[in-house]
């Protein structure tokens, strides 16, 4: 009887994006980094490790000399992207926090986090922006209440101050758009920033794939602070 032929399952090929501000590793990773690896990296059969981080300014990533001198001596990606003034001290701040990831990561990319006004220019150069701002205020703030609030966002005329949005909100709070979107400016959030956050992961994750020329199988998407 002929032996019947089977095709060959390729192996998976994990990839593991984390994204997020920086500054989260100062209390949301614990061990350094030993939990992640024992508890994402391994069970999924060493994952690649794909980072894409963003540092806010200075206060984000203290010297520290002694330990900045040991944890240079590993490596610590295979790739990495720096891009702003800041990056190559908090790439420094990576190797202190992480030590147990060091030479795990596939990829990491550092760069400042967004300004207000590069969300806004950002959103307003979709093509579906106006769409999006047509559909945001035909919503209720609390829909089946009977006490009805409209949202409403318009834009000023000239946009003077940058460091408030141009968008004037009523009835808007924790909205997935601040803070370009956001009634009280000293409550704006930063939604769209994490959103943003995770996009930035699988620019990361491609990047890996067009560098290998192999797709990943399988994605696991999250941030340092969960």
């Amino acid at each position: 009887m002929a032996e019947s032929s089977v095709a060959a399952v390729p192996p998976a090929r994990v990839g593991v994006c984390i994204g997020g501000w920086i500054g989260t590793m100062k209390g949301g990773v614990q061990d350094g980094g030993a939990s992640i690896r024992r508890h994402l990296l391994g069970p999924l059969g060493n994952a690649d490790l794909l980072l894409a981080l963003r540092y806010e300014g200075a206060g984000d990533c203290p010297t520290n000399s002694r330990a900045d001198e040991a944890a240079s001596q590993a490596p610590l990606a295979e790739s990495v992207d720096l891009n702003g003034p800041l990056a190559s001290v908090c790439l420094r701040t990576v190797r202190r926090s992480l030590p147990k990831l060091l030479g795990t990561i596939r990829r990491l990319r550092l760069e400042p986090s967004p300004t207000l006004e590069e969300l806004v220019t950002m959103l307003e150069a979709l093509p579906h922006w106006p769409r999006i701002v047509r559909a945001f205020n035909s919503g209720l703030r609390e829909p089946g209440n009977k006490n009805i609030h409209p949202k409403v966002c318009t834009r000023v005329d000239v946009w003077r101050d940058k460091r408030r949005s141009p968008y004037r909100c009523t009835n808007v709070w924790g909205s997935y758009l601040s803070p370009v979107f956001a009634t009280n400016p000293s409550s704006y959030g930063h939604n769209l920033i994490v959103l943003r956050d995770v996009s930035a992961s699988l620019d990361v994750l491609a990047a890996a794939e067009r560098a290998s020329g192999l797709r990943y199988t399988h994605v696991v998407s999250t941030c340092l602070d969960l």
